[in-house]
């Protein structure tokens, strides 16, 4: 949609998608702003063209320091992450 209330709109896709399929699932709604800043805010650009290297997951919300710090002393191989609010940019140099 052009305009609108995102956080309207992820309860209406719910409702719908619940009413459909018979079960709840948890959406997320992004607009083009939010996906244009994913890219521009990319801390690996040296490997922004290769797409077994860099990966961005959306994140329902930002994570807090504690929850961030969980993460990073699980990753203990070559791979590295950044978190810029609700992004998490993985970069895996020997690829996944």
């Amino acid at each position: 949609a052009k305009k609108g209330n995102a956080a309207a709109l992820t309860k209406e896709l719910e409702a719908a998608f619940e009413k459909k399929w018979g079960f709840h699932s948890r959406i997320m709604v992004r607009d083009a702003g939010w996906f244009e800043r994913l890219v521009k805010d990319n801390p690996y650009p040296e490997v922004a063209g290769e797409p077994t290297k860099l990966h961005a997951y959306a994140l329902e919300r930002e994570p807090t320091a504690e929850e961030t710090q969980r993460l990073a002393d699980k990753c203990t191989g070559p791979e590295q992450f950044k978190i810029k609010g609700d992004v998490l940019y993985l970069h895996a140099p020997d690829g996944l």
